[in-house]
């Protein structure tokens, strides 16, 4: 498979135009069809991000597709034209099996850092670019509301989700609708190796 070939689904909260209008630029390093979704809504922030990212899914398990890409529309590919390579020599390079695969994150509990180009991850936070492989899919049903999902995704551990040894995506800096502030994620990114 290349990044080309995975149908991408992008989460945007209709008011965010500002938002839409930057991810449909980064999505052009990447390629490929994709289709937006609305983000939802909830009193309760974690709420709603989990909905949307459940209901791009099931989106997804609808459509019949064996594997989704999910992107939130704050995402962003610094390394611009060099992504569309990296990723694709990524998805040569699959580990055997696979649940999750992040194209960033920032934070995580625990990495196993010997992978050529994946790396196993336990509990992490990140969710703005990331492939869904089919099998996984119901798993989102039985999400638990007490936590925000990307924790939740792997929370014991079991799950077999990686992240590309290289993150090559990122959250662009700006207001977030989640916690009502101006967010710059890049300090918390010091520890990983950033594909630029």
């Amino acid at each position: 498979m290349t990044v080309q070939e995975i149908p991408k689904i992008i989460i945007n909260l209709p008011e965010r135009k500002d938002r839409l209008e930057s991810i449909l630029k980064e999505i052009e390093y990447i390629g490929g069809n994709y289709i937006v979704i609305n983000g939802i809504k909830t009193e309760d922030p974690k709420i709603g991000i989990a909905q949307s990212h459940i209901l791009a899914v099931e989106t997804a398990k609808q459509n019949g597709w064996p594997y989704v890409m999910i992107l939130e529309d704050d995402c962003v590919f610094d390394a611009k034209e060099k992504t569309l390579n990296y990723v694709n020599e990524c998805l040569k390079n699959l580990p055997d099996k696979w649940d999750i695969l992040l194209g960033g994150l920032y934070e995580a509990k625990t990495i196993s850092r010997n992978g050529i180009f994946w790396e196993s991850v336990g509990q992490f936070c990140g969710l703005h670019c990331y492939i869904v492989n089919s099998t996984f899919y119901n798993t989102f049903k039985s999400y638990n509301p007490n936590y925000h999902i990307d924790r939740w995704l792997n929370l014991k551990g079991e799950n077999k989700i990686f992240v590309s040894k290289k993150l090559f995506a990122t959250q662009k800096a700006g207001y977030s609708d989640n916690v009502k502030q101006f967010r710059d994620y890049k300090s918390r990114l010091k520890r990983f190796n950033l594909l630029n």
